[in-house]
C-alpha cells in the first residue's frame, strides 16, 4: 500500500507540473501577442506617417497609404505566427510520461492487493466451510514436533 500512495503523490505532482507548463507556455503566448499588437499599433502609426510622405513624393496618395499599411500587417502576421507556433506539449512530454508510470505502478499495487484480498477471501469461505479440516494442519504440526522430540537427559539425574 506504501507504493500507491507514492504513485499518488507523483501522479498528482506531475499533473501539477503539467498544468504549471502549459499556463506558462500560455502566459508567454499572451505577452508576445500583446507585444506584437503594441508593435503593429506602433507600426501602423509611424511607418504610416514616415512612409506616406516619403512615398507621397513618387506615388499617388492612396498607393503610399496601401503599400505602408500592407508592410505593417505583414510585420504584425509574423509576429503572431510566431506566438502561435510556441507548443507546452513538446515541453511537457517528459512530465506526462512520469505521470503514466505512476498511474501504472497505482493499478499494478491495487492488482496485487486485489490478489491477496481475493486469497484472504477464499481462505476465510475455506475456513468457514470446514472450520476443523482448514485449522487442523496449523494446530497439530507443533503439537506432533512436540510429541516426536526426545526427551533430553537431565544433568542433575548423572551425579
Amino acid at each position: 500500500m506504501k507504493g500507491i500512495g507514492q504513485s499518488i503523490s507523483v501522479l498528482l505532482r506531475t499533473e501539477h507540473l503539467i498544468a504549471r507548463r502549459r499556463v506558462s507556455v500560455l502566459r508567454n503566448q499572451a505577452v508576445l501577442l500583446l507585444c506584437a499588437a503594441l508593435i503593429g499599433g506602433m507600426a501602423v502609426i509611424m511607418l504610416n506617417l514616415a512612409g506616406f510622405y516619403g512615398l507621397r513624393s513618387v506615388l499617388p496618395p492612396y498607393w503610399a497609404a496601401l503599400i505602408v499599411a500592407g508592410v505593417n500587417l505583414i510585420l504584425a502576421g509574423v509576429i503572431v505566427a510566431f506566438a502561435l507556433g510556441r507548443s507546452s506539449e513538446a515541453e511537457a512530454d517528459q512530465a506526462a510520461e512520469l505521470r503514466d508510470q505512476a498511474i501504472q505502478r497505482i493499478e499494478d499495487e491495487l492488482d496485487a492487493t486485489m490478489g491477496d484480498i481475493r486469497q484472504a477471501t477464499e481462505n476465510l469461505n475455506r475456513l468457514a466451510r470446514d472450520p476443523l479440516g482448514t485449522a487442523a494442519p496449523a494446530l497439530l504440526t507443533p503439537l506432533l514436533a512436540k510429541l516426536l522430540e526426545k526427551p533430553q537427559p537431565d544433568d542433575s539425574d548423572t551425579a
